[in-house]
């Protein structure tokens, strides 16, 4: 049979003998020999797939806005006869340019699956110079091809394994062809369509493409020229094979060819590391040619001493952390050289040392000794090109960029991806993910309609009255459009009277009224009371199921019937939004009374009441409370007609209520919280613009004026500092530092080595690496901490300057009473800045939100190294997913919350007796003892029964549903980090000295114990258990002292070993990851040992001589 592609025909030979290659060591080769190609380092084999994508794509040297291609086009024009300037004209050698791009790549992968052909036929090996003891017709097929057809789950056997990759390959040059011809056509139809077309211009359009493509060509030829090493390297192999090696001899060619090629590896990566690291310490890769070189926050301290020795420390941590890591490279590059050195060395020790002491039959001939010599020289000559050929590639500058790359597309809605992902990430099931999808969808589509009855009927009410209370128009802004309104937004924050941000003068930005939106609830004028809606809260949402079983156990009755159920949520749903209303009707009369009192009102319930008369601003409010209490007679209205559908007729409906009551207040409780800080800020408006009409009533010169605004300015200047501080500080807390961190690690880590071979000193310096880098961030952070200080500190300076200025005014003025004046302006600017603490924190609360959001969506941050103290990860991979390692970086001293929560009602019990013992025995042997009160004292009982009832009240107190929600995710967390534990064998402990966990291999641990043990030989393990004769020899002991009356009955009790909870004292290790290694430290657990009682005794006894004796002596001279 014969194929033809491209003019070339290929002669298939169908030799007698095929060879298959088997599932052995040198499947291990191939995927190792695939990391030192260039082409292959992240990218799956060319399939026809990119092969298309690759002809699609314009490269950019082809565009429209190339200047080097403008040069030519305009050269050909110039240079040729009767071809007009047009951009036609210009536009037709364009495409004919492209034409021929695509017939030459077309051209250069042909080459390609050609060699790919060949080498599965039998034809790849041509007759050179170097005379190689193997078959020259096997046919062996590229490992690229194995991987594209098992990536497709072709199902092959022995016997069709050769007819299928035969067909592949045959397919894919046959499509190679038909394409080829086609851009064929297409060329020559142009060319044709073309005048003045010649074979000159022809040749300089070829020529331009050439030299841009020579990168690609260069990569092609590169896997071709890795096709026929891989070929010799397993032709080598079988014909080794093929002299029938026993068991001795196969393995010890396997070693042989192993160490060789990690040698080899190891030595390439460590003169490449040493090119990559004195390429970036040249000066173009320097700190001063770096985006790291100027820093805002130092730059703006005005005292030059003090900028410029916080900007040296920031210079000398970045360049030096870089020198400690490119220092950890070349120390690890060349340890693996080393070592791999010496591993082969070893193993042709060994070789010719059993050449000349084993058996004739164990003897390798001379033959499959050049032959295992050959093979290793083509490994290393296969790794000495890659490494020469790859850094060829890399060094030429004209690599293809394409103008016209697809966008990744979105399948979807993107909002219905993300929530799809976040509810993944939490363990859901897909069933369930789509259920709540629906259910949001839902609620969302009711509300959107909500919003549009509503916004009809406000429209309508305007245009029919021109009253006050309805004169503001609000309109509400679609919830499913993507793009934010800013003004909106603004308008948000201004509409709520605890947010406001200056209520001495109005806003300075005017905002058009189309784009003005109220959204929160205790402002919003709706004068259609019917449609006043409250945020449906979580627990209504999410643990209904947790709610019918808890109303369940508090009434004592079954509540499975689903009538019942639906009426029971129905009912709740009621009973929340009369306790929403009730709560919001509490909190406007609470503002009526407060401004009736005062005689004032805040500036922005003026501007919500469009009008700054006092009477009829209280018109506004109080009428604002008569729709709310008017909402609440009509919710109270349903929930009695509601109550008449009650299917529950054993269980009084008012009980049933009571109950519902509670928990709704439980779950509602922060509205009162958040009402009181409502109310505070309200006050504190009031009280500042009672402070600012005073101010107001002075005549204040102009000197005066302007130093109350310098100070303002001053204040609201020393505010953002203040507030950049801050977020900086939540910044660490979530994970998430500015992009100058991220600039940071690039520059001092940038990702030029991996150890190649993965073994313990990879993961080694893996964490060594992260260590250095976590180190140079933090000392960063307490720059700029500091930094912020000294900015602090300067504003402060200006601010008493100034001050001290006016108050000396002040009281130098004879003419005005300075010293009242003084004291309101104190009391104003102590109130501004009262006022700006506040919304500083505000925003703050906010701003975490927006953060833990942006580093969820943030790949990039996920993958830089954290300032946080994090589990020392003794292995290759991290097995736990990101909530479990978070969960892990809590660390050992982090308490999970309302553990008793999801235990069992007598777990409960139990743990609360346990604790009530425990705590009672304590206090009362302690009251007993020091303080002589009987025994049977009354206030002990008293005692004991208030400790009692308090434990019932904490343990059975129900929890709001985000605490339930926390309480079961940490459960979940915890679990499923057990599980891995287990699943994998892995070991969780205690570091030595940094008070964190240490995660590794379980089987390894074992063996720093069993090389503990080795070393220091302060341990014999014991084969048999002797606690009962420790503890019978100590019972016999203690009695043998009382009965000689050596020691009191009350002794003899306290040094009693307790028979229960007395176990035999154990030895465990915790690990010292500080040091080198990670060797382990040995513990003794002795607090439950026979002798605990007995030490504990001797203790208080011998401690104080001790401590008498060993107490510290001040000599004066």
């Amino acid at each position: 049979m014969a194929t033809q592609n491209k003019g070339h025909h290929v002669k298939i030979n169908n030799h007698p003998t095929v060879y298959i290659q088997q599932k052995s060591e040198e499947q291990v080769f191939s995927q190792k020999f695939t990391q030192l190609s260039i082409t292959t380092n992240n990218q799956q084999p060319t399939a026809m797939k990119d092969i298309v994508g690759e002809i699609k794509q314009i490269p950019d040297y082809l565009s429209k806005r190339n200047e080097s291609y403008k040069q030519i086009i305009n050269q050909i024009i110039s240079t040729t006869a009767n071809l007009a300037t047009s951009n036609k004209t210009k536009e037709e050698l364009r495409q004919i340019s492209i034409l021929i791009y695509k017939i030459m790549v077309i051209q250069i992968y042909n080459s390609l699956w050609t060699t790919y052909l060949k080498s599965g036929t039998g034809q790849l090996i041509i007759q050179s110079k170097e005379q190689l003891n193997c078959l020259t017709n096997l046919h062996i097929w590229p490992k690229e091809i194995k991987t594209i057809i098992t990536q497709k789950s072709i199902k092959m056997n022995a016997t069709n394994e050769n007819e299928i990759y035969m067909n592949f390959i045959s397919n894919k040059l046959h499509e190679l062809d038909n394409q080829l011809k086609q851009y064929q056509a297409e060329l020559n139809q142009k060319i044709n369509s073309f005048y003045g077309y010649t074979l000159k211009l022809q040749q300089l359009i070829e020529t331009y493409i050439q030299q841009n493509m020579s990168s690609f060509r260069m990569e092609i030829e590169h896997k071709i020229e890795l096709i026929h090493y891989d070929y010799y390297i397993q032709a080598l192999k079988l014909e080794y094979y093929r002299h029938d090696p026993n068991v001795y001899q196969k393995n010890i060619m396997k070693q042989l060819c192993s160490s060789k090629y990690e040698q080899e590896l190891t030595k390439q990566e460590f003169d490449l590391l040493q090119q990559q690291i004195n390429y970036y310490n040249s000066p173009c890769q320097s700190f001063e040619c770096s985006s790291l070189s100027q820093s805002e926050l130092i730059n703006s301290i005005q005292d030059s001493n003090i900028r410029q020795e916080l900007f040296n420390q920031y210079k000398t941590i970045a360049v030096q952390s870089r020198l400690d890591i490119f220092n950890l490279y070349m120390k690890s590059a060349k340890s693996q050289m080393d070592e791999c050195k010496k591993k082969f060395d070893a193993n042709m020790k060994k070789l010719w040392h059993d050449q000349h002491s084993s058996s004739d039959n164990e003897k390798l001939s001379a033959l499959m000794i050049n032959l295992i010599e050959q093979r290793c020289n083509k490994i290393g000559d296969r790794i000495r090109y890659s490494k020469m050929n790859s850094n060829n590639i890399n060094s030429t500058n004209d690599q293809q960029v394409p103008t016209n790359v697809q966008r990744k597309k979105c399948h979807g809605n993107r909002r219905d991806q993300r929530f799809r992902r976040k509810c993944r990430v939490k363990g859901m099931k897909p069933k369930i993910i789509e259920k709540l999808l629906m259910k949001r969808k839902q609620v969302e589509n009711q509300n959107h309609n909500n919003t549009k009855h509503t916004n009809m009927q406000k429209i309508q009410s305007n245009k029919q009255t021109t009253d006050i209370n309805n004169s503001s128009k609000p309109t509400t802004i679609n919830p499913n459009k993507r793009k934010r309104d800013v003004s909106s937004q603004d308008l948000k924050l201004n509409s709520t009277l605890v947010r406001s941000t200056n209520t001495s003068q109005p806003l300075s930005k005017k905002i058009k009224e189309k784009n003005k939106t109220t959204t929160n609830s205790s402002m919003q004028n709706d004068n259609n009371t019917n449609k006043r809606k409250y945020r449906r809260p979580m627990y209504l949402k999410r643990l209904l199921p947790r709610f019918f079983k808890r109303i369940s156990k508090i009434l004592n009755y079954s509540l499975k019937d689903k009538v019942t159920r639906d009426f029971l949520i129905a009912r709740l749903e009621l009973l929340d939004e009369q306790y929403c209303l009730t709560v919001d009707q509490q909190l406007w009369q609470s503002y009526v009374n407060i401004g009736i009192e005062h005689q004032i009102w805040p500036n922005q319930l003026y501007n919500m009441a469009k009008t700054t008369d006092f009477e009829l601003c209280q018109q506004y409010v109080i009428k604002y409370i008569k729709d709310i209490e008017h909402e609440h007679n009509l919710c109270q209205m349903k929930l009695r007609e509601q109550s008449q559908l009650c299917s529950i007729t054993t269980l009084p409906l008012d009980r049933i209520d009571s109950h519902m009551k509670k928990i709704v207040q439980n779950e509602r409780h922060y509205l009162s919280l958040r009402n009181n800080e409502q109310l505070s800020k309200f006050k504190d408006d009031l009280h500042e613009q009672q402070l600012f009409e005073t101010i107001s009533q002075y005549r204040l010169t102009f000197d005066q004026n302007e130093y109350l605004n310098q100070l303002m300015s001053i204040r609201n200047e020393q505010g953002k500092i203040w507030e950049e501080y801050l977020v900086l500080h939540m910044r660490i807390l979530c994970n998430f530092l500015p992009l100058k961190f991220n600039e940071l690690e690039n520059f001092t880590s940038p990702t030029i080595y991996t150890p190649k071979i993965q073994n313990k000193l990879a993961i080694q310096v893996n964490n060594d690496r992260i260590k250095i880098i976590k180190e140079t961030k933090r000392i960063w952070l307490n720059i700029a901490f500091y930094a912020y200080e000294v900015k602090l500190q300067e504003y402060d300076h200006q601010y008493q300057s100034i001050w001290f200025e006016l108050k000396s005014r002040l009281f130098n003025d004879t003419t005005v009473n300075g010293n009242v004046i003084f004291n309101h302006f104190n009391e104003y600017m102590t109130s501004q800045t009262n006022k700006l603490k506040s919304d500083i924190r505000h925003n703050l609360t906010s701003y975490r939100h927006i953060l833990l959001e942006n580093r969820q969506r943030s790949v990039s941050s996920k993958n830089t190294i954290r300032v946080s103290p994090e589990p020392y990860l003794d292995l290759l991979e991290n097995p736990f997913n990101e909530p479990e390692w978070n969960y892990l970086c809590l660390g050992p001293s982090f308490i999970r919350l309302n553990q008793s929560a999801i235990r069992t009602v007598d777990q409960q019990k139990s743990e609360i007796k346990n604790e009530h013992k425990d705590i009672t025995k304590k206090v009362e042997s302690h009251l007993i003892k020091h303080y002589h009160i009987p025994w049977k004292s009354r206030a002990l009982t008293d005692y004991s029964n208030e400790v009692f009832d308090h434990f019932n009240q904490c343990y059975f107190t129900p929890l709001s549903c985000k605490e339930q929600i926390e309480v079961l995710e940490q459960a979940q967390k915890t679990t499923s980090i057990r599980q891995k534990i287990k699943k994998y064998g892995l070991i969780l402990r205690l570091t030595d000295k940094s008070n964190n966990f240490y995660i590794g291999s379980a089987s390894e641990f074992e063996k720093k114990a069993e090389k503990f043990f080795q070393e220091t030989n302060a341990f014999m393990e014991i084969s048999i258990n002797p606690f009962n004769q420790i503890q019978d020899q100590v019972i016999q002991l203690l009695n043998r002292l009382r009965s000689k009356r050596l020691i009191l009955q009350r002794q003899y009790n306290e040094m009693m070993p307790d028979r229960k909870n007395s176990e035999l004292a154990h030895l465990y290790f915790n690990p010292k990851t500080h040091k080198d290694e990670i060797p382990v430290r040995p513990i003794e657990s002795t607090i439950h040992s026979s002798t605990r009682n007995i030490s504990q005794f001797l203790d208080k006894i011998i401690r104080p001589i001790f401590d008498d004796k060993c107490a510290s002596t001040t000599i004066i001279d």
